[in-house]
């Protein structure tokens, strides 16, 4: 029978940690080991984790705002179980969250990975299989997020960062999260590693039933997270490209879409769409060549650091 470990990557969130925590204690099956490494820039964490949980290993840390790769793996080396589940410190597991990771882990030896839904925003519309999210719409990745439209687990590409698990000796053969992607707010790093994991083993396991509820916590000041941010434009389309021909290179379709249709989509989405209605008046923003320019940039960036890094 696996292990279990549940892992929270925190910063400055001194005032949801706790209820966080709360949350995995309060579970139908408790975890073997609970890691929290906390990048804050002071010891508010700290001390509660002490004064409440001094079960948890804790571990303090010194990184970067973009470094959650970093931040990630070092609680990968800190885990001592068969699986490791990462939660956001702002997401607050259902009562069953982790007891349902563990029956479908348990159900077939054979997945490597195992995602739940996140509740968060406005789930009326949402389909995993088509969903309405930028370049999942271009490679067909069935992703599992947010899904109320499945109430079965289906095999899906990838998940998102707040919810999702992993064997460890998956792990361990094909290589932790790529530091690579430490560049604005990580962009890319939870499909990277997903990905990675499906070309190697297959689907991964979309289970609707492990529940986290995302609280959406403000991000930190100095780095916003929107495509109306020129400095996340650039982030996101490097990381967003690096990602892509790391791993999927050798497909002539996908390095097509990457090249071609997607410059010319961001190009329709910065300067002619306007709440699905055509606005000439957006030419005339500067602010919008600027978006631009930084998309086109990071396509360069990224196409550049996996020429770079590339390993025959």
């Amino acid at each position: 029978m696996n292990t279990y470990c549940v892992a929270i990557i925190t910063r400055n969130r001194d005032d949801l940690i706790s209820r966080c925590l709360n949350h995995i204690y309060k579970q139908s099956v408790l975890p073997d080991q609970v890691i929290v490494v906390d990048d804050s820039k002071n010891n508010k964490t700290q001390k509660i984790i002490k004064e409440e949980f001094n079960s948890v290993d804790y571990f303090h840390v010194n990184f970067n705002l973009g470094d959650l790769p970093k931040m990630r793996n070092y609680a990968i080396n800190k885990c001592n179980t068969d699986i490791i589940a990462f939660i956001d410190d702002d997401g607050f597991a259902d009562f069953k969250w982790l007891e349902n990771i563990k029956k479908t882990f348990e159900s077939d030896n054979s997945i490597p990975a195992v995602g739940g839904r996140i509740i968060q925003g406005n789930e009326s519309k949402y389909d995993p299989i088509n969903p309405n999210c930028g370049l999942y719409n271009f490679y067909r990745w069935s992703y599992g997020s947010s899904n109320i439209t499945h109430h079965d687990n289906i095999n899906v590409k990838q998940f998102q960062g707040t919810n999702m698990n992993f064997k460890m000796s998956v792990l361990n053969e094909i290589g932790n999260y790529d530091e690579l992607l430490c560049h604005g707010y990580a962009s890319f790093e939870d499909t990277e590693i997903c990905l990675r994991i499906y070309n190697k083993y297959g689907n991964l396991v979309f289970c609707p039933s492990a529940i986290v509820t995302h609280g959406l916590a403000p991000r930190e000041k100095g780095f916003p997270r929107n495509m109306s941010s020129p400095k996340f434009v650039l982030s996101y389309a490097r990381n967003g490209t690096y990602t892509l021909l790391k791993n999927y290179y050798r497909n002539i379709n996908a390095v097509f879409c990457l090249f071609f249709l997607v410059p010319i989509v961001n190009f329709k989405r910065i300067f002619i769409d306007y709440n699905n209605k055509i606005n000439f008046f957006n030419f005339f923003q500067i602010k919008r060549y600027l978006i631009f320019f930084n998309f086109i940039l990071g396509l360069y960036l990224g196409t550049s650091l996996f020429l770079f890094n590339r390993k025959n």
